[in-house]
């Protein structure tokens, strides 16, 4: 999602859902479902001419 206030400024948001994974082999012991959310940004601008990118992390990675 671009930010129309700030320009070349970026946000990232991505959700995963994980099920539970089993850990033995006699499938006794698993671990458990979790959900991840990843955020972010990327700010995009010129330097000597040249497009330049750089990751803005936000939160926990």
């Amino acid at each position: 999602m671009r930010l129309s206030i700030f320009e070349g400024l970026s946000v990232d948001l991505s959700v995963s859902l994980a099920r539970p994974v089993p850990t033995t082999r006699d499938n006794l012991v698993a671990l458990a479902a979790r959900t991840l959310v990843n955020n972010g940004g990327r700010y995009r601008f010129k330097l000597a001419g040249e497009q330049v990118n750089t990751g803005l992390p936000f939160g926990r990675h």
